[in-house]
């Protein structure tokens, strides 16, 4: 399939001509300052989410139907997003979330960026810089709009703190889909003028509850691979935060195996899904070579976050605790001890599920997902 490269494409040639052209940028600050603006006492007092994203953009295509619920659920009143962390090193993915949140009429979001963690794998790279004016120009004549130009966008532990820092405390979820990398910076973070609080003290008066994609836990293995997220050189990150973490802070799993259960989500049932051919979503399944579908992993988190447990099936508590197993960190494991005082749940497929069960809980999934669209 032809490679256009793809929204987040010509970082700078994008923003360097949206202010000469009106491809449509407002000052990030601005925007910034009026989503604060906005009381959360509402929502709170409604029992809606108040929900930060962290978030690997720049690779695998669930990270994308993920921040499109999200903005979804936020158009019913379902949840508050604060912000979105990009967790995954690289501009460009800070610009795939701008693009995406003015694309869904969440402009006011802030954004930010992780710029101290090594780089990791890309699998679909639709955020890759590409100079070709004339794919600059189709996708201005699209008319994709942008918030905030790179120097705009914070480094995503600033973001973080700056955001539990204007939150009520014991309100805010954090939905992390990615690494852990921003989030461990969050957590050795100091005070600083933006608060008095170091990270962790931000973590335990804010932070409600924390909902992860990762891990290979199941039923029948509680001492499995850490698996992609969470692993090397993640798993460093990971260890920081489970060892700084608040004993008041509650965490939920949604392992890799979940998302595998429901099955693929093949190329052509998406772009027969999406109607809107401007969809950022069409475009890169059109314009990038998706291969044989995509496991839907990252829009369980955010189903359980905002709808509740309902969809799943959840353990007893533990605790989780990261086991180094190696010099290259390939066999690190994660390892979850049932404790009844624990804060750690993880979603599972229960061993009497049927095929029908199966293709209930897929069409579960993807029927959430064709309505976001």
């Amino acid at each position: 399939m032809k490679r256009f490269g793809f929204i987040l494409l010509m970082l700078l040639p994008v923003v360097g001509l949206a202010s000469k052209q009106g491809f449509g940028t407002e000052r990030f600050s601005d925007l910034f300052a009026n989503s604060l603006s906005i009381s959360q006492t509402e929502y709170l007092q409604r029992d809606v989410p108040l929900v930060i994203l962290d978030i690997d953009l720049g690779s695998s295509t669930d990270d994308l139907f993920a921040l499109q619920m999200l903005c979804r659920y936020a158009d019913e009143s379902k949840c508050k997003i604060l912000g979105v962390i990009c967790d995954r090193v690289g501009e460009n993915n800070g610009m795939m979330a701008d693009l995406m949140l003015n694309y869904y009429g969440h402009p006011e979001v802030p954004v930010g960026v992780e710029r101290n963690s090594p780089k990791a794998n890309c699998f679909i790279d639709y955020c890759t810089e590409v100079g070709d004016s004339s794919i600059l120009m189709h996708y201005q004549a699209m008319g994709y709009k942008v918030t905030s130009i790179p120097e705009e966008r914070p480094d995503g532990w600033v973001l973080y703190r700056r955001l539990l820092s204007q939150a009520p405390d014991n309100s805010v979820d954090i939905v992390c889909l990615g690494f852990m990398t921003t989030l461990s910076h969050l957590m050795n973070s100091k005070p600083d003028t933006i608060s008095s609080l170091s990270g962790v003290e931000l973590v335990e008066r804010k932070v409600k509850k924390i909902y992860v994609m990762g891990s290979k836990l199941t039923a029948v293995s509680l001492n499995g691979k850490i698996g992609y997220n969470l692993g090397n050189p993640n798993s460093l990150f990971v260890d920081t935060v489970f060892r700084l973490l608040p004993e008041t802070i509650e965490v939920e799993f949604s392992p890799s195996q979940v998302g595998k259960y429901i099955g693929r989500y093949e190329n052509d049932s998406v772009l027969h899904d999406i109607a809107d051919h401007r969809n950022p979503i069409y475009q890169v399944y059109k314009n990038f070579t998706v291969d044989s579908g995509q496991y839907m992993w990252d829009v369980l988190p955010v189903i359980q976050c905002v709808e509740g447990d309902g969809l799943f099936r959840m353990s007893e508590r533990g605790r989780v605790r990261v086991i180094f197993d190696g010099v290259d960190g390939k066999n690190d494991r994660l390892e979850f001890v049932p404790d009844r005082n624990g804060r750690v749940r993880f979603q599972y497929i229960p061993f009497g599920w049927t095929a029908t069960d199966r293709v209930r809980f897929r069409n579960e999934v993807l029927g959430r997902i064709r309505d976001s669209y």
